[in-house]
């Protein structure tokens, strides 16, 4: 099966730390986390802008739809059975158009808000993130998901 591949910023310690606490959620299907540093080992994203890339974060799905920004966020939430709802608020029209403005407005300051993230207290780095690495599927998940097929 193909995964999803979450595309961000590797060398941005805000970007980092979420990618850390994205890696402490259960999600109903594989996402590979992939940090731009490592975009090269990834033929399938050679069509992204490497600009836009450095300016938001992206999704890219297993059937090679792109999204981007608050849209990704949203799209990566639904994937998730405790955030499921919501991603699909920040789908609505009128949210949608707030949640890319606030998207926007912190991923332009995302530098130097990073003194304000900190989670379980671990200092942000990039190297505490490695630059593609697929997000561990818990085993009950996986069990449901066989029981399903």
């Amino acid at each position: 099966m193909s995964h999803h591949k979450l595309v961000y910023d590797d060398r941005c310690a805000f970007c980092c730390a979420a990618v850390r606490n994205l890696k402490r959620r259960q999600f109903n299907r594989p996402l590979d986390l992939v940090g731009l540093s490592s975009i090269g080992r990834h033929g399938d994203l050679s069509c992204l802008s490497p600009n836009r890339l450095r300016a938001e974060i992206h999704l890219v799905t297993d059937d090679g739809r792109v999204y981007a920004g608050a849209a990704a966020l949203a799209r990566v939430a639904r994937m998730t059975p405790r955030y499921r709802w919501l991603g699909i608020i920040m789908s609505l029209p009128l949210i949608r158009q707030l949640a890319d403005m606030v998207y926007r407005r912190v991923a332009e300051r995302r530098h130097s808000l990073t003194p304000l993230v900190s989670i379980d207290g671990m200092k942000n780095s990039p190297s505490d993130t490695s630059p593609s690495d697929p997000v561990n599927i818990p085993a009950e998940t996986k069990e449901r998901r066989n029981s399903h097929s």
